[in-house]
């Protein structure tokens, strides 16, 4: 092969790697992973080593979209490891960022902070406040998670702070969606649906349907909040539908909780049942624990209102045990009040 004939296939590899990253951004998953497999294996053939760095990692961020978190570590590990070998720092970068998000997703908190410290240092040497910005934001979530809510906030607003500064809509709409859900959980009801609509607005201006959909779950939870059930279930079957058209797992299950907890307060408790039954099934097999824990203290809870002690006990016990293994503050004081209850 000549040198302009290697130089020619390189930029056809790069081609098909920027193709398949808009794939991704619209939320065209399954062709997306195809034409990074694509490229992957034009790359492999050409011994391109920065783009075999680069397609293992996007794969590997697609597993992650798709639940399979064993399989994205694995291969989110192998880009970290050529990255260090080609000296790459961008790409050492979001294997540092990506392993961080997958940690989170796990409950894994230590780990994903551990990861989004070492990748701000990056991003600092690296001039990248885009990235420090996503990062940031992320360590609001674990703090939220944690239950340590005015932590949360002020990264949140330092987030927000940096999106407007470098003009970057994605990064507020992150920064927006995080916002949101503190306001809905301090029962700041006003300010969280606007900053959920501005989130869905800026989602939908720049093709983000996996933001749309985030979007439109959170208005709906704080629909449910003010006791409009309508308008909160016409919200959650959006976002099914949304999830489903992308296959986001997850989305598809948060979106059954939700509905199930309408169907709660509607007093169909079979149907809520069935419905956190469907969270719970695909949340062990995404082996999510944060949500998980979340789901089976649902099933937990409508179980004893239905009067099935026995199975209600069960449940509550494994979200006990979850909640306590990865640190849900937020969630255990309700998990030990219903266990109680449940006892007698």
């Amino acid at each position: 092969m000549t040198y302009l004939g290697e130089e020619a296939n390189r930029i056809k590899v790069d081609t098909m790697f920027e193709k398949a990253s808009v794939l991704q951004h619209i939320g065209e998953w399954q062709q997306a992973e195809s034409t990074f497999q694509q490229a992957l294996d034009f790359a492999e053939n050409l011994n391109y080593e920065k783009m075999i760095a680069q397609s293992i990692g996007a794969l590997g961020w697609i597993f992650r979209a798709k639940g399979e978190n064993e399989k994205a570590l694995e291969f989110i590990s192998e880009q970290k490891t050529l990255s260090e070998k080609l000296g790459d720092k961008n790409g050492l970068a979001q294997s540092i960022s990506h392993s961080g998000a997958i940690y989170l997703d796990l409950g894994e908190f230590e780990k994903a902070s551990d990861c989004y410290e070492k990748y701000i240092q990056l991003c600092r040497e690296l001039k990248d406040p885009r990235g420090t910005a996503l990062a940031i934001g992320n360590l609001g979530i674990i703090a939220y998670k944690q239950g340590d809510l005015e932590t949360a906030k002020k990264y949140y607003q330092k987030q927000l702070e940096i999106a407007e500064q470098i003009r970057d809509n994605f990064v507020a709409s992150y920064a927006l969606t995080n916002l949101g859900v503190l306001f809905e959980e301090n029962r700041e009801y006003k300010k969280a649906l606007e900053c959920h609509e501005k989130q869905q607005k800026i989602s939908e201006e720049i093709g983000d349907r996996l933001g749309v959909s985030i979007a439109i779950g959170n208005a709906g939870i704080v629909h449910a909040s003010l006791g409009d059930y309508e308008k909160a279930m016409s919200c959650y079957q959006k976002q099914m539908k949304i999830s489903e058209s992308l296959g986001d797992q997850e989305g598809i299950a948060i979106a059954y909780k939700y509905i199930g907890d309408v169907m709660k307060f509607e007093e169909k408790n079979d149907e809520a049942l069935e419905n956190y039954e469907k969270a719970i099934e695909i949340g062990d097999a995404l082996d999510s624990k944060y949500y998980l824990c979340e789901f089976l203290f649902n099933k937990a809870e409508i179980l004893a209102k239905m009067k099935q002690p026995k199975e209600a006990k069960q449940n509550i016990e494994q979200s006990l045990q979850i909640a306590e293994t990865i640190g849900r503050k937020d969630l255990l004081p309700q998990i030990q009040k219903l266990k109680m209850e449940i006892i007698g």
